[in-house]
């Protein structure tokens, strides 16, 4: 119970001799009898200006840091697709390379392909005129 409720009993009941018997002091205690839960809430209203700045800072330092976790997030999925990617090249060019480029070497020509061959050629011969 608040300081408030106590001393309306204390008063109602005529305890408090300082303020005078149970009768004369009968408008007081109506006063508070007709207080609802409604009046109190003024005097939650410092605590909850205080819980409102400590939820405003609180979302702010909750945003911050989600946003850094999601940056965080994205340098290691950038990291690991990196490193991936560079152990599939080291692995292509180490044991896959020259078996493929063997391989679309001897595929190639018989693709029947002229351009190919006609550019080489026509290399050769731009070279052949330039030397006599």
């Amino acid at each position: 119970m608040s300081a408030i409720a106590i001393t309306a009993i204390r008063l109602h009941k005529g305890i408090d001799r300082s303020c005078g018997p149970c009768g004369t002091n009968k408008t007081f205690i109506t006063s508070l009898h007709s207080m609802h839960a409604f009046n109190y809430l003024q005097f939650f209203e410092p605590i909850q200006e205080n819980l409102s700045r400590i939820y405003s800072t609180t979302s702010g330092i909750i945003t911050v840091l989600v946003l850094l976790w999601g940056l965080n997030f994205i340098a290691g999925l950038i990291q690991r697709t990196f490193a991936t990617g560079q152990a599939f090249g080291r692995f292509y060019r180490e044991y896959l390379h020259s078996n493929i480029k063997l391989i679309y070497s001897r595929i190639v020509p018989l693709t029947g392909d002229r351009k190919d061959v006609s550019l080489v050629e026509g290399l050769k011969q731009t070279q052949t005129r330039q030397a006599t």
